[in-house]
């Protein structure tokens, strides 16, 4: 019986000893007079001694504390409170001891009792350094965080969202300046109490609702009335989670863009006069300012891409050169702002009664010149007839005014836009010699492939 007693308490003793020694930490239990009765290998590492588990069994706490205490700033202390710990029997958990090489220990004190019998004490050591160093550094990073939200020039914070109302949890000192308030007079204030218009409240609300709901940050911008005076903002949201009350919870960052607003409003408003500037260049550049039709430079260009599409797509092409007859004679007898008024009619007839196809420009004095494209040399002949009807019909002030036209169609010989010029000069020729106020068309062959 004796032998069956002490076997059992040989695999209790084993299996504590296998239990202890895979235990996270340096342990070590003692019986009640503070013999130890095991250790596990790491106690034995944490005295820096080659000695094994086994060979601290039955030694005396005291001993265990003296040979520890090299390992702490204050010897004395480390042996007098771990004796003072075993008097008391008073349980001890997470007592943090500072050793000399600059690691950080927790120490665990348990005494082993049944009812009121003591049966034994339990040590447990933790090396915690690395936690201590990342807590250190934790708490490091939170003081630059919480004094870079303070001191930001941003106004930042976090709130709370209710179903139709949003409460300030957190606000920095920049977002408090901004509604002339503290941060401590802000916190748990709803937008309704601060007196924010319900529509710029709804358009927050829909703005964190859809954070929320994506698990993505949101920005907007925003108009804000402040005063007399209108402020344009840009906000930044974030969901962050659900606060201990259940309230949906999250962070805003907003910054004041008026100024932005404003010098990409100037940019606009600059845009838009130089591209005003840009017309009446291009206008200067182009349209002849008596008539307001094209001017000779504008025609020289049309002329040359006129020509080369025609022969490219084998389709008619007309040229019209007008004189304004004997205006010369009407310029000396009624001065030549008399003279202008003409040219500036003609030209207002001839666009009146051109077709939106048709090219129009001055030529250069009297002279006028029109481009009919898909036009060929009847056709031509035909609208030449009903621009010169036009000019003869119309009342005029002095005396009666006509014009003479030269048609020239686009044949293959007219290599360059000169020749076609040429040869509507030919045909203005005629007409004039033929007695003025008439067509004449061309005598080279007229209508091109």
């Amino acid at each position: 019986m004796i032998d069956e007693t002490a076997s059992v308490r040989d695999v209790a003793a084993l299996r504590l000893r296998t239990l202890i020694e895979h235990v996270q930490g340096a342990v070590l239990v003692a019986d009640e007079h503070q013999h130890v009765l095991v250790a596990n290998t790491a106690f034995c590492a944490l005295l820096r001694t080659p000695v094994r588990p086994e060979q601290l069994v039955g030694v005396h706490c005291a001993t265990c504390s003296e040979a520890m205490k090299h390992l702490f700033p204050d010897t004395d202390d480390f042996v007098w409170r771990t004796s003072e710990l075993m008097q008391s029997r008073q349980t001890l958990l997470n007592e943090q001891l500072r050793l000399h090489d600059g690691r950080t220990f927790e120490r665990d004190y348990v005494p082993v009792s049944f009812g009121a019998q003591n049966h034994g004490h339990m040590w447990v050591y933790r090396d915690i350094t690395q936690r201590k160093q990342d807590e250190t550094a934790l708490q490091r990073a939170q003081r630059i965080l919480h004094s870079f939200f303070d001191n930001a020039g941003v106004m930042m914070g976090i709130v709370e969202l209710l179903d139709d109302d949003i409460v300030h949890i957190y606000d920095n000192a920049a977002t408090a300046t901004f509604h002339r308030t503290t941060p401590e007079a802000m916190r748990n204030q709803s937008e309704r109490t601060m007196g924010t218009p319900r529509d710029i409240v709804r358009t927050w609300l829909a703005a964190y609702r859809q954070s929320e709901q994506t698990d993505r940050p949101v920005q907007f911008e925003f108009e804000y009335e402040a005063g007399s005076i209108a402020l344009f903002l840009s906000a930044t949201v974030a969901y962050i989670g659900v606060s201990s009350r259940g309230r949906t919870r999250c962070s805003y960052v907003v910054q004041d863009i008026t100024e932005r607003k404003r010098y990409e409003r100037q940019v606009q408003a600059y845009q838009l006069q130089l591209e005003e500037m840009n017309v009446k260049l291009l206008r200067l550049a182009t349209i002849d300012d008596l008539t307001g039709l094209k001017n000779r430079g504008d025609f020289n260009t049309q002329l040359a891409m006129a020509v080369g599409h025609a022969h490219w797509y084998h389709i008619p092409l007309s040229m019209l050169m007008i004189d304004i007859d004997f205006f010369k004679q009407y310029n000396d007898t009624f001065g030549h702002p008399a003279g202008d008024e003409v040219i500036t009619a003609v030209g207002r007839i001839l666009r009146q009664h051109a077709r939106a196809s048709d090219y129009l420009a001055r030529y250069g004095g009297e002279e006028l010149v029109i481009l009919l494209p898909n036009t060929g040399a009847s056709a031509a002949a035909l609208i030449a007839e009903r621009f010169r009807a036009a000019v003869e019909a119309e009342r005029w002030p002095h005396r009666a005014i006509t014009i003479s036209l030269g048609v020239a169609p686009l044949s293959e010989s007219h290599t360059a836009g000169t020749m076609l010029t040429q040869a509507a000069d030919r045909a203005l020729y005629q007409a004039k010699r033929a007695g003025r106020n008439r067509v004449a068309v061309a005598e080279a062959k007229i209508e091109p492939r």
